[in-house]
């Protein structure tokens, strides 16, 4: 995929865009394969980083706990990438 998208063509139509990593630096990501003249089809808000709102999610839909949200972790039930301190 590399090599289509860092072609002219991809360039052009922009076929990738650029998203702040939240670290300080930006990764690229599949644009959107659908035009609509008058649609914004551009990315809006910000990456999430995988598992952030486990806990958010966890407590406020089904009511959990954080020790049970910690539980599930600590099982490796829940997945979660989150940024280094």
């Amino acid at each position: 995929m590399p090599e289509l998208v860092d072609t002219d063509w991809g360039r052009d139509r922009h076929v990738t865009s650029e998203a702040d990593d939240r670290n300080g630096g930006t990764f690229r990501i599949p644009s959107s394969p659908w035009v609509f003249s008058g649609s914004d089809t551009s990315i809006r808000g910000i990456p999430k980083y995988r598992g952030e709102d486990n806990a958010a999610v966890l407590s406020s839909l089904l009511g959990m706990d954080s020790a049970r949200i910690e539980e599930l972790a600590a099982a490796g039930v829940l997945s979660s990438r989150l940024p280094r301190s």
